[in-house]
């Protein structure tokens, strides 16, 4: 029983993780916008990446995440709230698997709308 919770468990972390960081990002990007309204330097990545980590959630590999932000701040455009929470969650295991991307069944994000209908 102990070994089909373990991993159950190891199968439901993305989502776990992608749920967790949805008021994260959500944050971080409000933040990015009001930087961009106001003229502002925009938002830097490592305060994006402490936060999430101080939720004990893992940022294995911060580089997907700093390209993605970047070409976004060069390009004068807010990030994508679901691009930020895929790029933390899966980033790991995009750079790392040769194979392809990663291997967790959920590869794109929960919606909040998927959330809302079991309630």
């Amino acid at each position: 029983m102990n070994a089909n919770l373990k991993a159950l468990e190891s199968l439901l972390q993305c989502p776990i993780n992608q749920m967790a960081l949805e008021p994260i990002v959500n944050d971080y990007v409000e933040s990015w916008k009001r930087c961009m309204e106001h003229g502002e330097p925009l938002t830097d990545p490592d305060e994006l990446i402490a936060v999430v980590e101080s939720e004990g959630i893992p940022v294995l590999v911060s580089g997907p995440l700093w390209s993605y932000l970047d070409q976004c701040a060069e390009d004068y455009r807010v990030p994508d709230p679901r691009r930020v929470i895929t790029t933390i969650v899966h980033g790991y295991a995009e750079v790392n698997f040769m194979t392809g991307p990663c291997p967790c069944p959920l590869r794109r994000p929960l919606g909040s709308g998927l959330l809302t209908r079991w309630k």
